[in-house]
């Protein structure tokens, strides 16, 4: 379409499943010559089925100034993107392509996506869009600036794909918002960053030691948990994953940029918070800095932290939650080797950790449940003058109580339970598992996703 000097044109209730032409829609930009600017609006009814000759639904062309309105229209796009472009470098000062409700984008190959958004371009958000999902490539790839108006990006079961000359999202004029930002997967894609300085998706770090290529995954969340989970909740709903190449990489000044939105910060409060990293040697989140206040910047609806240090990286998120006691079990057997007809009981000793926040204590009601593999297995206590234990048989499972034992924080602080193992003379020989779970809640934890261990024994003999 080329129209009058910046006119634009409507479309509505078109179907195009075939044809003579390769392309459907094209908007091109002559306003460098004596041609004109056109605009399309893909307003409603509108369905791009690209079959023979026709291979291209939307492309934009001949200069900077080029717009396509996509939304109200069913595409399908079999052999190439479903946007495309032929436009010489530059930097637009508009959006060429403005998201609008009402499209939807079916993808039948497997190398290509609905935009790869060349540098210097702009994307725009005016309406709620979630892509395909993803087969080979991210279906969004952004190499140029995507803009924040109205509507959420939903990312699917893919990412939305930063390449190394797109810009960032959450500074600027037209970053995120309350009404418009990216929910679930926001990936920066391998960045040569070395030293440098960087801000990009929420994480700001001042240039210092080189991190090599860095990639950033931002996990964007309004509703359940983050993952890896958090202890009770209680973090806000975003995950930072950051990735440098060299990995022993730190950094001494880095900040994380959030969103003032009420289902993402899921009642921390930004005034106070923690930053946490995932320690994935104890499969816990584990606090990283002091108390520290998030400024909400003027005019934006984006919260900057205030500074703090990093010595390892990979997954972190913010919390104003202070960390409790966190129980973890061992189970030490010095001899698991049960042998018919007599050497049928064995000493077992479970020790209790609080691997939780430093200087904290588990008291009150500690529970330990212990599953026998069968009733040819049968547990008693040893000399543990606190403990209590009591047997299921309906359940076939025993159960540990202590009302009077406190476990302060650090290795060296753990509490025994002294128990007695044993197989009765009609066990069959083979291999046997024993698992030992802390109940929910023991000592004043919240943390119950490192509950659990087990020790495997033997049984040999006639």
């Amino acid at each position: 379409y080329s129209g009058a000097v910046d006119s634009e044109i409507d479309v509505k209730n078109v179907t195009i499943t075939a044809g003579n032409a390769v392309k459907a829609f094209v908007a091109e930009d002559h306003s460098s010559g004596s041609g004109a600017i056109s605009a399309i609006n893909m307003v409603t009814g509108n369905v791009l089925t690209s079959s023979g000759t026709f291979t291209h639904p939307f492309h934009l062309q001949g200069g900077l100034k080029a717009r396509i309105k996509a939304g109200g229209t069913a595409v399908t796009s079999s052999s190439v993107d479903a946007f495309t472009f032929d436009i010489p470098a530059g930097t637009s000062s508009i959006a060429n392509v403005i998201i609008q409700a009402g499209l939807s984008v079916t993808l039948g190959g497997t190398s290509h996506r609905v935009i790869n958004l060349p540098a210097g371009l702009v994307m725009q958000m005016d309406g709620d869009f979630t892509p395909p999902n993803k087969i080979t490539d991210n279906p969004v790839l952004i190499n140029g600036a995507l803009w924040f108006n109205s509507g959420i990006l939903n990312s699917g079961d893919g990412s939305i794909e930063f390449g190394n000359t797109a810009a960032d999202i959450m500074t600027g004029p037209h970053a995120e918002k309350v009404a418009s930002y990216i929910l679930g997967k926001a990936l920066m894609a391998s960045r040569a960053v070395g030293g440098d300085a960087i801000d990009m998706l929420g994480v700001k770090m001042m240039a210092g030691p080189s991190v090599g290529n860095l990639v950033i995954t931002r996990t964007t969340k309004t509703s359940g948990s983050i993952m890896p989970a958090f202890p009770g909740d209680g973090s806000i709903r975003t995950v930072w994953d950051i990735t440098p190449s060299i990995t022993s990489a730190s950094r001494g000044d880095v900040q994380f940029r959030y969103l003032d939105l009420a289902s993402n910060i899921n009642a921390q409060t930004p005034g106070a918070i923690y930053a946490y990293r995932y320690n994935t040697a104890t499969s816990q989140w584990d606090k990283k800095s002091a108390l520290r206040n998030s400024n909400l910047e003027l005019g934006t609806n984006i919260y900057t932290t205030e500074a703090f240090g990093v010595a390892e990286f990979s997954a972190w998120t913010l919390s104003s939650a202070e960390p409790g006691p966190d129980l973890r079990p061992l189970i030490v057997m010095s001899d698991v080797g049960f042998i018919k007809p007599s050497a049928l009981s064995k000493n077992a000793v479970l020790r209790l950790y609080n691997v939780g926040g430093v200087g904290t204590t588990a008291t009150g009601l500690i529970t330990v449940y212990v599953y026998p593999p069968s009733d040819k297995f049968t547990i008693t206590l040893g000399a543990s003058p606190d403990w209590n234990l009591a047997y299921d048989s309906g359940g076939n499972y025993y159960t540990l109580t202590s009302n009077s034992t406190s476990i302060n924080y650090g290795a060296p602080e753990f509490k025994t339970v002294n128990l007695i193992v044993t197989a009765l003379n009609t066990v069959s020989k083979g291999k046997y598992g024993i698992q030992f779970e802390i109940g929910e809640g023991s000592g004043g934890e919240t943390n119950n996703f490192n509950n659990t261990t087990g020790v495997e024994i033997v049984v040999s003999g006639l």
